[in-house]
Order: C-alpha cells, then sequence, then structure tokens
C-alpha cells in the first residue's frame, strides 16, 4: 500500500513541476484545448459554445462650470437615478481653477447613457473612451482555477490514504504550495471579473476663478507706492555701486600711479 501512495504522489508532482506551477496534468490537457480553440472563432472554445465577450471599458471626462457646488448637487442627483459606486472623491484647487474629481463604478448597459449626461453638466472639454476586450484572459483564469481546483481535491484525496506522519508531510507541502497558487489566481479572476461587471469613469468637474480686479488707486497709496519705488531704486543702485569694488580699486591705484610719476618728474 506505501508504494501506491508513493507511486501516486509522484503521478501529481511530476505534471505540477512539468508545467511551471499549473498544479496538474488536467490543467496541461485543459491548457491543450483552449490553445487549439484559439485557432478558431475568438469567442468560440473547443466545445464549440460561444463565450460572451468580455470587455473593460473605461471614460475620463473633463467638463467646465460655471458654479461648481451647484453643478455638483445635479450630479449626486444624477447619480442617485443610477447604480453607481463612487470610488474616489477628491477636492482642489490648482492655480486659478477649483476643481473636483470623482471616480464613478458603473454597470456596463449604463456606461454609454451615463457618460452622455455626464457630459452635458457643463461645458465638455475633453472626453476620452476606451474599450479592452480581455475574452480569453478570462476564459484562461477560469480553466487555470478549474484545473488547479481539481488537482487540490486530489492531493487531499491522497493525503486521506497516507499511512504515516512523513507522507503527510510530503502531501501538504505540494497542497500548500498548489493552495498559495490558486488563491493568487482566484485573485486575478475576481479583479478581472470586477473590472468587466463595472465600467470605470473618471469625471473632473472644474470651475475657473476670475483673476482679482484691483479698484481705483487713491493719490496717497500712488505716493507712497512712488516713495517706495524710489528708495528700493537708491538701494539698488548702492548695492550696484559697492559690487564695482574691483574697479574702483583699479581706478585708485592708477590715479596713485599717476601722481608718483609726475612727483619723480619734477
Amino acid at each position: 500500500m506505501k508504494s501506491y501512495f508513493w507511486f501516486g504522489l509522484l503521478l501529481l508532482i511530476l505534471p505540477a513541476c512539468g508545467q511551471s506551477g499549473s498544479g496538474s496534468a488536467e490543467y496541461a490537457a485543459e491548457s491543450t484545448k483552449y490553445d487549439a480553440a484559439q485557432t478558431a472563432e475568438p469567442d468560440e472554445r473547443a466545445s464549440g459554445a460561444a463565450v460572451p465577450r468580455q470587455v473593460i471599458r473605461r471614460a475620463r471626462l473633463e467638463v467646465e462650470t460655471g458654479n461648481l457646488e451647484r453643478t455638483s448637487r445635479r450630479l449626486q442627483e444624477l447619480l442617485a437615478a443610477y447604480t453607481v459606486d463612487i470610488d474616489a472623491e477628491e477636492h482642489n484647487r490648482y492655480g486659478q481653477r477649483l476643481q473636483t474629481r470623482y471616480v464613478l463604478r458603473v454597470p456596463p448597459e449604463s456606461f454609454d447613457t451615463l457618460v452622455l449626461q455626464l457630459g452635458q453638466l457643463g461645458e465638455l472639454r475633453e472626453k476620452n473612451i476606451s474599450a479592452d476586450d480581455v475574452t480569453r484572459q478570462y476564459v484562461d483564469l477560469e480553466a487555470r482555477l478549474s484545473a488547479k481546483r481539481a488537482a487540490e481535491q486530489r492531493y487531499r484525496e491522497l493525503m486521506s490514504q497516507a499511512r504515516n506522519v512523513q507522507e503527510v508531510l510530503s502531501v501538504e507541502a505540494e497542497l500548500r504550495k498548489l493552495i498559495e497558487e490558486l488563491e493568487a489566481t482566484e485573485a486575478q479572476w475576481r479583479s478581472l471579473k470586477d473590472q468587466v461587471q463595472r465600467s470605470t469613469i473618471e469625471l473632473v468637474l472644474f470651475q475657473p476663478l476670475a483673476r482679482p480686479v484691483e479698484g481705483p488707486t487713491s493719490f496717497a497709496r500712488r505716493l507712497g507706492r512712488a516713495f517706495s519705488g524710489g528708495w528700493a531704486l537708491l538701494q539698488d543702485l548702492f548695492v550696484g555701486f559697492i559690487s564695482l569694488w574691483p574697479v574702483w580699486i583699479l581706478l585708485l591705484g592708477l590715479w596713485f600711479g599717476w601722481r608718483s610719476y609726475r612727483r619723480l618728474r619734477s
């Protein structure tokens, strides 16, 4: 019985190593069928059944408004009519404008209508829409999950047949490694599924700020500015004069030299 146990364990470990962490020989078979099906229609598999397209849709809108607060209230009323999740909301002031940035997650069926209505909140300044077809990646992750879960079940069955501690520890080491790979694959699959099931819209609402306009300047203020400007000019001249000290030293040396020369001649 012990020899059968180790033979079964060897059959599980060798395909796992040969497939670089794929988990089992079943995954290799699934991958082979999947790769062969890619030569047919993009959304067809070996079974011949059509696979729904999995598309990630994103949009970015930048809308100018004359009253950011009022437009934000209109936005909240608009979002209340849809199943929308607000993943992020940021309020900032950049230079001469106030802006609010939203990251919205919406069902794909509401994506086009909501993008159109959001663009009508004000003056649309920027609009970018993208769609990424991730059908093959989605199906590939599902196939990997199926293969790894099947391998996990076989490892657990083999563990139940273990006769001693050494056999249990050997299977547990391989099972632990497989479970880590399974959890990482599941995380990728859930993330991809979430992006497909909830499209992303980044909305930036901004309000330009008017530059301050100075009123008429009084005579006293103008006179004060004149004195201030004159004093600043005097300081600049003095500093400029001091900065020319090498020139003054040179001229002073030439003057003393000239006087000494004239004295010697006389």
